[in-house]
């Protein structure tokens, strides 16, 4: 997977049961930061857009129809370049490809996107920045510990490479804090 940053793995059957009951309670905080393509004229957002399920068999499709979840995606703007934006991302649902769906819906796609992306503005992208990779990272993670139900941060700081990329596009952004 191209997402860099936090990650969270269960140590025992339990921990991965109870785990899941988060995620899909919707009880985990995920922020992430991207690098979305173009400028945005405000300096936060929501895009809340049903996706269709993103594994849905064809014979399902068939029989119900295609599946539509909803998805809320809120955006804060961050820095801005040339050509592209920096956003920190807070998702409200964990759909599949959410944060880079709902960008490229709204006309700014995560820059470096294979899949949803704008493959010109890639190409760009990947000479003028030396991106070699989709520029989405997973920040930060606040959850309940899934069995001593304790409040746990994390945070993962901005690979080099990202970095590195926002510096060549003119795109001046230091982190505030790290949890």
């Amino acid at each position: 997977r191209e997402t860099s940053g936090v990650v969270v793995v269960a140590k025992t059957r339990q921990a991965m049961v109870r785990l899941t009951e988060i995620f899909t309670a919707g009880d985990a905080k995920k922020s992430y930061l991207a690098l979305a393509k173009g400028r945005f004229q405000r300096d936060r957002g929501t895009v809340e857009l049903r996706l269709a399920e993103h594994q849905q068999t064809q014979a399902s499709k068939e029989q119900r129809g295609i599946n539509l979840q909803d998805a809320v995606t809120h955006w804060t703007k961050l820095a801005g370049g040339g050509e592209a934006t920096l956003l920190e991302l807070e998702i409200e649902t964990g759909r599949t490809h959410q944060i880079r769906r709902h960008l490229a819906a709204i006309g700014h796609p995560v820059v470096g996107d294979a899949k949803y992306g704008d493959f010109a503005f890639n190409r760009r992208a990947r000479a003028s920045l030396g991106l070699r990779r989709m520029f989405l990272h997973s920040s930060r993670l606040a959850l309940e510990h899934p069995i001593t139900r304790k409040r746990l941060a994390f945070s993962a700081p901005l690979p080099d490479e990202l970095s590195e990329a926002l510096e060549r596009a003119g795109i001046a952004w230091k982190p505030t804090s790290t949890v």
